[in-house]
């Protein structure tokens, strides 16, 4: 360093390069006067490497302070005695950098060549098993990499997590970097701790040019990780161009992933069309099951992708295909209200009265989702209104108790059987009065529905009412002769239910209307 940089070189050390940073145009007016800009930002930058200050260098790369011009200084060169005090393959506990990483992380290449000259070690590894090397591939620097290699540096070293410099070089995107490393015994094929290699992040990160590469030299294209193979993250990532150029060297179209998913998969969740296209007419199997027993088909109706679901049904996918829930595409159409394609997977063939496991058409899904356009097509291409599930359940109790007028309309409308009973005896009017449904109660009595019909319990329509506290109900079912003294199982009257309850308004209806107490 120039004798009279030695001062300011000093006074930075002593109060911190951060400080000065904040403080450095009062310090060139004032007290460093006679020195240039030029040769006080030299001056921060050695005292940031020597004291292996990490923060500080970043701060000082920000603002576009990287001493590149640190050559003219030629106090480390000609003292001895700081160059052992530096310890230049000192590693800082801190920032995890010696000098000469720090050097290659600011992109200093007349400080790397330095530091190399005077002894620094190109290997030498930081607590996770980094190198110099790394730094120089992650920020881009082909000079750096080059200097590095030239003086022996290992391309092949692994950190702690097995990553190589060619990994590093691949997320950073720089070609020329990987082109070099590999002209220089970078291995293609090595893998990190994950069992992850160079070719699925440069897929990952969508780098073509640098797939392009990468395979060209030997990469394996249909290597299996965890969750697929780089043709399976290039089709996540909707990397069209990628995809494409995996395919033409041979990529494993129908290659499975942990969850036995293949590409075609990826895309359909996406909803990459171009790439859904591309796979099946390079024979992608429109048919394949994950672990769950999933689809293509039932994932795209599950999107409501209705121009992709055509697709796939016009190539051979079975519209009838249940995962192992039971789950069809017609049943996941319903249920997200998708009624284009409900329509369209009826007009393919679809059976209208499928049941899953638990004896659930696609009726029941239509009346749950409360989608009356879905009902009505349904039914009009011959969906049993009594179709019953396993619990004896109708859609006609369903949508009573969940109160959905329309429906309920339309399925009597349809043949549905107002008094039918599921396994325990409960009617569609009985479910309606539980929940206090009045329209529905009333609508379901207009129909013929039996007001003292029982359940097995003995419980009726009217000590429904009574529990759930609903007058109206009350007084209606009262009116169109329901029994006020009409005992269950128990012997308990609709009196005792809403005494139970503390009901006293009901009790007062039905006092009034002839209830007795036993």
């Amino acid at each position: 360093m120039q004798k009279d940089l030695k001062p300011v070189y000093e006074f930075i050390k002593e109060n911190g390069v951060l400080n000065i940073i904040s403080n450095k145009d009062q310090l060139l007016e004032n007290q460093f006067r006679e020195i240039n800009e030029k040769d006080f930002n030299i001056c921060l930058f050695l005292v940031a490497i020597d004291t292996k200050d990490f923060k500080s260098l970043t701060v000082l790369k920000t603002n576009g302070i990287n001493g590149t011009e640190a050559k003219s200084c030629n106090f480390k060169k000609n003292n001895n005695e700081e160059i052992d005090k530096l310890n230049i393959n000192n590693v800082d506990d801190n920032t995890y950098f010696n000098p000469l990483g720090m050097a290659c992380y600011v992109d200093n290449e007349e400080i790397v060549k330095y530091l190399i000259d005077s002894g620094a070690d190109v290997n030498k590894e930081n607590k996770e098993g980094e190198i110099p090397l790394f730094y120089a591939c992650n920020i881009g620097s082909e000079n750096i990499v080059k200097i590095l290699i030239e003086n022996g540096t290992d391309v092949n070293k692994e950190d702690k997590q097995k990553f190589t410099s060619l990994f590093h070089a691949c997320l950073s995107g720089n070609v020329k970097i990987v082109q070099y490393l590999i002209e220089n015994g970078a291995d293609v094929n090595k893998e990190n701790e994950s069992e992850e290699t160079p070719l699925l992040y440069a897929c990952n990160e969508g780098r073509e040019e640098l797939v392009k590469l990468l395979v060209e030299n030997g990469a394996l294209i249909n290597k299996e990780f965890s969750w697929g193979t780089p043709l399976f993250y290039s089709c996540s990532k909707g990397l069209e161009g990628i995809v494409k150029y995996l395919i033409d060297k041979g990529a494993d179209i129908n290659g499975k992933n942990k969850d036995r998913e293949t590409p075609l998969f990826s895309v359909c969740k996406n909803l990459k069309e171009n790439i859904i296209k591309l796979l099946v007419e390079h024979g992608a199997e429109v048919n394949v099951e994950n672990k769950d027993g999933d689809t293509p088909l039932l994932i795209l109706c599950r999107q409501g992708n209705e121009s992709m679901v055509k697709y796939l049904v016009e190539r051979g996918a079975n519209v009838n295909k249940e995962n192992k829930y039971g789950v069809t595409p017609l049943n996941i159409s319903i249920k997200n209200k998708y009624d284009r394609i409900v329509n369209y997977l009826i007009e393919k063939g679809v059976n209208v009265n499928k049941e899953n496991q638990y004896g659930y058409t696609p009726l029941f899904n239509a009346y749950t989702s409360g989608n009356e356009t879905i009902v009505k097509i349904l039914v009009e291409h011959g969906a049993d209104v009594n179709e019953e599930n396993k619990y004896g359940q109708t859609p006609l109790i369903g949508s009573s108790r969940a109160g959905q007028e329309k429906i309920v309309q339309y399925l009597i409308e349809n043949g549905a059987i107002v008094d039918k009973e599921n396994k325990y005896g409960q009617t569609a009017l009985i479910s309606a009065c539980c929940e206090g449904q009045e329209r529905i109660v009333e609508i379901l009595v207009e129909k013929g529905a039996d007001t003292n019909k029982e359940n097995e319990y003995g419980f009726t329509p009217l000590i429904g009412a009574c529990i759930d506290g609903n007058e109206r109900i009350v007084k209606f079912l009262i009116d169109k002769g329901a029994d006020v003294n009409k005992e269950n199982k128990n012997g308990e009257t609709p009196l005792f239910e809403a005494g139970e309850y503390g009901r006293e308004n009901i009790i007062k209806i039905l006092m009034e209307h002839g209830a007795k107490h036993k």
